[in-house]
């Protein structure tokens, strides 16, 4: 990620690797803090960072051998 404090959706989007519709999803339901400015979204480099390390729910490695069965 560069030196910016905040990012377009878009931009957001890309820095991550997921959709720009998938970002805009997490942001209107709140799973990503953004804000608007101007009726412009944008989201604090922050809110991708702590994405990150926040670890996914518990589910069941797909990797398994139960799975393969």
């Amino acid at each position: 990620m560069s030196d910016r404090l905040a990012y377009s959706v878009r931009e957001a989007a890309e820095a991550i690797g997921i959709s720009q519709t998938k970002m805009r999803e997490m942001c209107l339901r709140g799973e990503v803090f953004s804000l608007k400015l101007d009726g412009r979204r944008i989201v604090p480099r922050w809110a991708l960072e702590e994405l990150l390390e926040t670890p996914a729910p518990h589910s069941e490695p797909t990797d398994t051998p139960a799975f393969y069965s």
